[in-house]
């Protein structure tokens, strides 16, 4: 009994000081060209660090799909290939600016304005991006910029064409229509349908290829839409097709022919008497459908319904709440929304509502990756296209921390981006004051960055994001196990950790680290 079993072991003690990022983003409506931020408290060996873009618009611009590198052989890939090359060279030669923008940036390997997002300021982010799943995402974004440059190759421009074009000249039909793929013989009318919306979109924006083969491909297929929709009319004298209409307006010029008429007028008259019934995209889509068909009394009635579902803030811009759970749409709300825009321009050019639309479309680019389909290419054109000038050269703003004014190193003429260190003007309870010479909606955000004692640090959020956490621990007693609030833990204690993370809008990419789980 003098004796007993030993055991020698390291035991980790963890450092009960943390490393702390507090961010404060801010947004300045295009309506106002003052801001003022009051900052927090802020300790004095903490780094502070301002960054602001004063034009975020060119980052929709650095979005642009451009030339599609892609093997897919199908009818329905082809046509996608053509509608982005279309307007992407039509946004570039169209717009002096964007092609100028897009020629400095290309031509410069130093400007890091074509590199994504996910791989700058790696010093601001709680993980470096290698210790992610989004590695490819960051290479892949990247690489469809840089072949933005490809835009003012007319080379690569008609080579796109030319390919997409002999692939939908093998896939078509004898009478008109294409095969999905050339496993399938027979001509499908929903691709078909949709092969042609996207060739009629880019011809109504006023562009797309000059090639007589690709148009007589057109006609047969829209001849072979009519007669399928004359067979259906005749099958069902009561029959409508909404995307047959959709798609038969982008051919306005070819004659319907009086057997396909009826389900035209069905259709109409249909739309007329439901779209009160219809949800926010199928609504912007009767306005748009209406107006186009004379009936712009109506279509002014679907757009005052359009905004009484609508919420409006100068921050943020319009935008429609019931589109959140929305995933039927490639894109989802980002499309959607789109469409509303694109309907609200349609009945009413001079609509002050069609900016703030687009302030909206605008902001979900700092959080969203829009990918490189068709649905993108034709949601960025309805942003540059309409309603005010916002593609411009910016001017840096005045910015101050009370009255000490901030030196900005401005590293993009256009987006006006700029990112500095305040730590020097002592700006712990201070006010952050911008001064802004353009009416254009702008961006940013306050970092702080220092060390605490783990116990000081209290939680926070922002309007758009927000995490919890809560710890439980399981107690027994007469009715059974429960779980209660921790307020007091004993060595043996069962604890549950719970994380609730709360935000309001749409994130692609969303990191949270916790370094004591338990």
């Amino acid at each position: 009994g003098s004796y007993a079993d030993g055991e020698q072991s390291l035991l980790p003690i963890l450092s009960s000081v943390a490393p702390v990022i507090d961010t404060t983003p801010f947004y300045i409506p295009a309506t106002e060209n003052k801001f003022d931020l009051k900052l927090p408290e802020i300790n004095k060996d903490a780094t502070v660090t301002l960054q602001y873009c004063n034009n975020p618009v060119w980052y929709v611009v650095t979005a642009l799909p451009g030339l599609r590198k892609d093997d897919n052989t199908d009818a329905l890939s082809q046509s996608a290939a053509i509608f982005s090359a279309a307007v992407a060279e039509g946004i570039v030669s169209k717009d002096k600016e964007i092609a100028a923008a897009l020629k400095e940036w290309t031509a410069n390997p130093e400007d890091s304005t074509l590199t994504s997002m996910l791989s700058k300021n790696s010093d601001l982010k709680t993980m470096l991006l290698n210790a992610t799943p989004w590695v490819m995402d960051a290479k892949n974004q990247t690489e469809r910029m840089a072949r933005l440059a490809l835009l003012f190759d007319k080379s690569e421009i008609e080579s796109t064409y030319s390919s997409a074009i002999k692939r939908l000249s093998s896939l078509e039909c004898a009478g008109g229509g294409w095969a999905w793929t050339e496993q399938y013989k027979e001509p499908s009318h929903w691709i078909t349908l949709n092969i042609l919306s996207n060739l009629g979109r880019a011809r109504q924006l006023g562009f797309g290829p000059n090639n007589a083969k690709l148009t007589n491909m057109e006609t047969r297929a829209v001849g072979y839409l009519d007669r399928e929709a004359a067979r259906t009319l005749k099958e069902n004298p009561k029959a409508t097709a909404l995307d047959y209409l959709i798609t038969r307006d982008y051919y306005s010029s070819i004659a319907v022919p009086s057997g396909a008429r009826g389900i035209i007028s069905n259709t109409i008259a249909a739309v007329r008497k439901d779209w009160k019934n219809y949800d926010i995209p199928m609504k912007a889509i009767a306005a748009i459908v209406l107006h186009n068909h004379n009936e712009k009394a109506t279509a002014q009635e679907i757009i005052a319904s359009l905004k009484e579902y609508a919420i409006t803030s100068p921050e943020k811009g319009m935008w429609w709440p019931s589109l959140d759970n929305m995933t039927a749409w490639s894109m989802g709300k980002i499309t959607a929304t789109s469409l509303a825009l694109e309907a609200f321009t349609t009945v009413n050019q001079s609509s002050e509502d069609i900016d703030l639309i687009r302030q909206w479309l605008i902001l979900q680019k700092e959080s969203k990756d829009w990918g490189s389909s068709v649905a993108t290419t034709d949601a960025i054109y309805s942003i540059l296209s309409c309603g005010s000038s916002w593609v411009k050269k910016s001017s840096l703003p005045e910015i101050k921390i009370g009255r000490k004014a901030i030196k900005l190193n401005e590293t993009d003429s256009r987006l006006g981006y700029a990112r500095t260190d305040i730590s020097a003007l002592h700006p712990s309870k201070g006010t952050l004051a911008v001064s802004s010479h353009d009416s254009i909606p702008s961006w940013g955000a306050i970092f702080i960055q220092y060390k605490s004692e783990i116990s000081e640090i209290k939680a926070s959020g922002c309007e758009d994001v927000a995490i919890n956490k809560q710890l439980f621990k399981k107690v027994t007693d007469s009715t059974g196990i429960k779980w209660v609030a921790a307020d007091s833990m004993t060595v043996g204690d069962v604890i549950q950790v719970n994380i609730t993370i709360e935000t309001k809008r749409d994130m692609d990419y969303v990191v949270i680290t916790d370094d004591r789980g338990a």
